[in-house]
């Protein structure tokens, strides 16, 4: 236990003693010095594993370890604050910007991050690859972290569920990067994600995944919607290319609807902003020659975006999207769905992996971001 080694340890003493004799408060510096005491055990228990001469993929201290050793603290210094030593990454449901992880034991480990990659003990990102030696890591921090366990069994409360997915952001995002694992494997490994509410841990990882400290995420398309909205049909209308005279129309229906009402529009107008790739294409000959062609217009349109009649026809025609990307040699990508006339449409779903989330229409500029 930390009071155990902080007894034992000289420096521990110290501070022990300094605590006692400052009214029962540490000083600045003092937090400090506990701060680098507490991780440098940290970083021995480690390096245990460590084999001289072959540097480490992986130095991972998961977030619920942080917040049990600044609970400790507290324990032993009653009058400190937890927050002053580590305060887990937390994301808002009402728009305010997410606040990134922080205190004295945070700012620690990514010290000793630092100076072990200095010392060529830890490989840098830049180094690192996907090996084996590194899925062992992650999958003994996913045995051992008590929050992962607890994701993998139970889908409620979801105020638990939304708090322990926030804090095991760090050890998640190394499994999903992790080859061996595809979306699939993910989503089984943790059932609140087929849930309805498990879109909100999708964007949270994704603002998250795209947000610098104390800003808004640098994506942050959703909330700048209407810029977005406006730039998109002013860049529209100055194509030549639309021929089509059902695309023609709903280019011109922009200027007579509400703003509320373009997303679904836009999106299906939206290939004509984006240079099309060329596929590869066998010809019908004896040479089975390969040519490349351009994927056309629709092709385009249904790599990100599905337009259904009716909500009886969606499994269906999510069926037969799968099917031909498998002939294709593809993965299924997370594709947005509207349901009914792309004028008002009466539903809207954003289709990932074998989960349907129902969405409000305005989630439509997240999703395809």
């Amino acid at each position: 236990k930390l009071r155990e080694y902080l007894a034992k340890d000289g420096h521990g003493k110290i501070i022990l003693n300094s605590y006692l004799n400052n009214k029962q408060c540490l000083k600045k510096n003092v937090r400090n010095e506990l701060g680098r005491i507490v991780l440098h055990r940290e970083k021995l228990e480690l390096l245990k594993e460590y084999t001289v001469g072959r540097p480490l993929e992986q130095f991972i201290i998961s977030s619920a370890r942080l917040q049990q050793l600044a609970k400790e603290i507290v324990e032993i210094f009653p009058g400190e604050i937890e927050s002053t030593y580590f305060s887990p990454y937390t994301a808002y449901k009402d728009g305010t910007p997410s606040k990134n992880s922080s205190g004295i034991l945070w700012e620690h480990y990514n010290y000793i991050k630092s100076n072990l990659r200095a010392q060529k003990i830890l490989n840098s990102k830049k180094e690192s690859q996907k090996t084996a030696e590194e899925t062992n890591v992650v999958e003994n921090v996913i045995h051992s972290d008590e929050h992962l366990k607890w994701l993998k069994l139970n889908v409620a409360p979801w105020s638990t569920v939304f708090q322990y997915w926030c804090a095991t952001y760090d050890v998640r995002k190394l499994l999903f990067n992790d080859e061996k694992f595809s979306i699939n494997d993910y989503f089984t490994l943790f059932p609140c994600l087929k849930t309805q509410n498990g879109k909100e841990l999708l964007i949270s990882d994704f603002e998250r995944s795209w947000t610098k400290q104390g800003e808004a995420p640098i994506l942050d398309i959703h909330n700048n919607w209407n810029l977005v909205r406006s730039c998109l049909i002013s860049q529209l209308k100055l194509q030549k290319k639309i021929i089509d005279i059902n695309d023609n129309s709903y280019l011109l229906l922009l200027d007579r609807l509400p703003a509320e009402d373009h997303a679904p529009i836009i999106f299906h107008l939206l290939p004509y902003l984006v240079t099309p790739r060329r596929l590869g294409r066998k010809r019908k000959s004896e040479s089975d020659e390969i040519v490349n062609r351009k994927i056309t217009i629709q092709e385009q349109r249904d790599s990100f975006f599905l337009h259904v009649p009716t909500e009886a026809e969606l499994d269906e025609t999510i069926h037969k999207q799968k099917a031909k990307l498998l002939a294709q040699k593809l993965t299924f990508q997370p594709i947005a769905v509207y349901v009914g006339p792309l004028v008002k449409p009466v539903n809207f779903f954003v289709v990932v992996d074998d989960t349907k989330y129902q969405c409000h229409i305005e989630y439509a500029s997240k999703q395809n971001s």
